[in-house]
């Protein structure tokens, strides 16, 4: 997706393919989660893996979407609201993809709404993921020692081609 505004579209028709590019040009290794809030509002953990922490070094470029078994391939969902006269050809969704980057490994499976999770799930140890469970707004809470940004890209997926 490319970078702009952060009111940005991307334009994607069903079937195409996706590929997500994070520059990291910070100074400090850094925690990178990106997540998909779908066309209905579904939550789903794109990079890492659930229960996975990955380590972003400075410098590196990071590309999902590339590699054999990992392309993304954009299409609507089954339970799709297709509305009005349910003809798919007329139709488009909205959804936007996070891109988190933290100083400390944060625990955002809490978040997912693909799955369904045993009543002994935890929450990570970071603030921010403490945070997230409170169900309390992210930026009215300053986290002293930690430190996080996010960036967020719109998409509009439409019909066909």
């Amino acid at each position: 997706m490319a970078a702009g505004s952060p009111e940005a579209v991307c334009d994607f028709c069903e079937g195409d393919q996706v590929l997500i590019e994070i520059e990291h040009r910070h100074d400090m290794a850094l925690w990178v989660y990106v997540l998909d809030f779908g066309l209905t509002d579904n939550v789903t953990l794109l990079y890492p893996g659930p229960g996975a922490h990955e380590l972003l070094e400075p410098d590196i470029l990071l590309r999902l979407g590339e590699r054999e078994r990992e392309e993304m391939e954009l299409c609507f969902p089954s339970d799709f609201d297709f509305g009005g006269d349910g003809l798919p050809e007329r139709s488009r969704g909205f959804g936007f993809i996070k891109l988190f980057m933290t100083t400390h490994a944060t625990d955002f499976d809490c978040l997912r709404t693909d799955t369904s999770w045993p009543e002994t799930h935890r929450i990570g140890r970071g603030s921010l993921a403490k945070l997230l469970a409170m169900g309390r707004p992210v930026e009215a809470i300053r986290i002293e020692g930690e430190d996080w940004l996010a960036v967020t890209r719109g998409y509009e997926l439409r019909w066909g081609g």
